[in-house]
């Protein structure tokens, strides 16, 4: 059995405007915080919300985890608990691309710092849910920035598998310190040196992987 990896936010769909900040999205989840905040500072909960942002550079997680001792998974769950129709472009592509590896005989992981509950409902959202082998997510201190969500993928699979990424500095190159092998997709026709191939659609992996 073969392996590729995939990352999920901008390379299997993208939010309008290609950016999640100033997103439909991005306004929805920070709804959903002050929602949250509302019910323990009632009196003044959006002054509390600006200062969250100015102090935790919107890692709006961990400030609730640290100020209310509200679990990161418990956040998580209530905030992004978000039906993803409205706010990303689906790329037509993804299932039929994941169809033809599957069909490849290729064990197929998504690795992401997006919450699990958000994960679940686009790969819902996008049909192929139950095509992909594993999901590795950011739930606690493992991020692709520090290296450990990196670690903890090769823990388990090993290396030196195709990763499909979108962000060259966070993704191929971190990626490619772990000894797997980056696959750049950029749809502004973007190439780096630091990716073993350069691709602009999600079904050119399909004249690669085979």
């Amino acid at each position: 059995m073969k392996n590729i990896l995939f990352d999920m936010d901008w390379t299997l769909y993208s939010f309008e405007n290609w950016q999640y900040k100033w997103s439909k999205l991005e306004s929805e989840v920070q709804f959903n915080a002050t929602k949250i905040l509302k019910s323990l500072e009632w009196d003044n909960f959006l002054q509390k919300f600006e200062e969250i942002k100015s102090r935790y550079w919107e890692e709006f997680s961990l400030a609730f985890e640290e100020l209310y001792k509200i679990k990161k998974e418990d956040y998580f769950n209530k905030v992004w608990d978000i039906y993803p129709d409205k706010f990303i472009l689906n790329n037509k592509n993804v299932l039929e691309v994941f169809t033809y590896l599957k069909w490849l005989w290729y064990d197929i992981y998504l690795v992401s710092e997006s919450p699990l509950i958000w994960i679940n409902r686009v790969l819902f959202f996008l049909k192929i849910k139950s095509l992909l082998s594993w999901i590795y997510s950011w739930q606690w201190n493992e991020r692709k920035s520090n290296w450990l969500l990196y670690e903890k993928v090769k823990s388990n699979i090993w290396s030196n598998h195709y990763m499909v990424w979108d962000q060259i500095t966070s993704d191929i190159i971190m990626s490619k310190k772990s000894w797997f092998k980056p696959i750049y997709i950029s749809d502004k026709q973007e190439l780096t040196d630091e990716a073993e191939y350069n691709i602009t659609l999600l079904t050119d992996l399909c004249d690669i992987v085979k």
